[in-house]
């Protein structure tokens, strides 16, 4: 257990250790190193790790044991007392609300939380708290059955205010409302719908479509939107006993529509559907002239901003794509069972029997990542590498297996620099440069000095 801000450790902090939800399973504290000693689970065993310290707000850490001696590094921030009020009509729309809290993007918050967010309840009288949370950035967004509605930037400090702050008056001049349906005209419950301003700034509400695949967007303000459908995929990697050792999940943009709203507009529509000229294509991945399976192929949209996920390629290495816009130049990416890689461009015509074939570079970049001579975990870090060929600035993200190894398929030659990256930063260790006429694998051992394992 450590100060975020310090790295300095932390003793005496309380852990409790969930097995069950809600059920206490281990309870202790931590020496004056900051550590406690280990506690044996089954592997595969799911956790609920609970750290509370005076001082410092308290957390609750998921994590899966993996069966190893392992350490899992903990950071507690500084704790932050907060108390809110809504405005006077918003405060007035209705109860069984809640108030989420989402450390801002960019913000020293954001890399300790991740993608944990605090959800308070709001009551009668509008007033939210007072509730202890790590001091920091946020976003506060106010939500009312399953949608989003307002939203407010909050900086939370450990000063302790006598009266609850009062969030600033969200003036909407219209309702933005919709369906979304599939390719057979039939609605899509649960479908994810977001609004956001197309100069880039302004509130970006979440809105989830009903049974009758409706969606709704009240009190939106004057400007142009785009607003998105989206779906939820998660990925996940797994060790040897197949169990889930990291999991991750993201939106992928299917379809956009743009709205105009003004003083004259008080009420717009938005129709998702299947768009009667959309293109469905097949595709192969190969690397040698040999199938690739188990990989999924992103194309995006640069001028747009939509993009489309695939499947997994089958043992042929054919995967399909529906509903892409014709005659359109896409940018393709991939995910693989170990990392995110980068590839080329796709022109997509209007003939669907067309097979587009995709060739991935046979350089495969493998290793492990040690400190101090012990592998690092999963959730210590993962592998960045940057660089390409000549004139290219590409990007892959390697997520780190249980024993601190990492696979880097699909790298072409060119020059790169290699990452180890964490929650705190990243330092450059190594150079890496890749010959067309040289080895198609390279493995090393690459040792930081980034972290402190107590």
């Amino acid at each position: 257990m450590r100060d975020f801000e310090t790295e300095e450790p932390l003793g005496g902090v309380e852990l409790v250790l969930e097995d069950l939800p809600g059920v206490p399973g281990w309870r202790g504290r931590t020496d004056e190193r900051g550590r406690v000693d280990v506690v044996q689970f089954p592997a595969g065993t799911k956790l609920q790790v609970i750290a509370r310290h005076e001082g410092f707000a308290a957390r609750r850490v998921p994590t899966v044991v993996t069966g190893s001696e392992d350490l899992q590094r903990i950071y507690l921030m500084r704790a932050a007392t907060v108390s809110l009020k809504l405005p006077k009509r918003t405060a007035q729309d209705g109860v069984g609300r809640a108030l989420r809290l989402d450390a801002r993007a960019g913000s020293e918050t954001r890399l300790l939380l991740q993608d944990e967010s605090y959800l308070l309840p709001v009551g009668d009288d509008g007033v939210v708290g007072p509730v202890s949370i790590c001091a920091g950035s946020y976003v506060a967004t106010l939500r009312e059955g399953g949608v989003d509605r307002c939203e407010w930037n909050l900086e939370a400090d450990q000063t302790i205010a006598k009266e609850p702050t009062e969030l600033a008056q969200e003036r909407g001049l219209a309702v933005i409302e919709g369906r979304v349906l599939d390719e057979n005209g039939q609605p899509r419950p649960g479908a994810r719908v977001r609004l956001v301003a197309d100069s880039g700034a302004g509130v970006r509400p979440i809105a989830f479509a009903d049974e009758l695949g409706l969606f709704r967007f009240r009190e939106v303000p004057t400007g142009t939107f785009r607003v998105q459908v989206m779906r939820r995929v998660a990925r996940n990697f797994l060790d040897a006993q197949d169990l889930i050792m990291h999991s991750r999940a993201f939106d992928v943009l299917h379809a956009s529509r743009r709205v105009q709203v003004d003083a004259e507009t008080p009420h717009a529509e938005v129709r998702f559907g299947y768009d009667p000229r959309a293109v469905n294509i097949t595709g192969i991945l190969l690397t040698d002239d040999v199938p690739v399976p188990g990989w999924r192929v992103m194309l995006e949209d640069r001028t747009t901003g939509d993009s489309w996920l695939s499947e997994f390629s089958r043992t042929d290495g054919m995967f399909d794509m529906p509903g892409l816009r014709p005659n359109a130049k896409l940018m393709v990416s991939y995910e693989t069972s170990t990392a995110w890689v980068p590839g080329g461009e796709i022109e997509v015509g209007d003939d669907e029997r067309e097979v587009h074939t995709l060739r991935i570079p046979p350089f495969l970049f493998s290793g492990q990542v040690f400190y101090a001579g012990t592998r690092l975990s999963p959730d210590e870090g993962r592998l960045v590498i940057e660089g390409g060929g000549k004139g290219e600035s590409l990007r892959w993200l390697a997520w780190l297996g249980p024993d601190g190894t990492f696979e880097v398929p699909g790298l072409r030659p060119g020059r790169y620099e290699v990452f180890v990256q964490t929650p705190r930063c990243k330092e450059l260790r190594r150079r890496l440069v890749v010959d067309a006429d040289g080895l198609r694998q390279i493995d090393v051992e690459l040792e930081t000095h980034l972290l402190s394992r107590d």
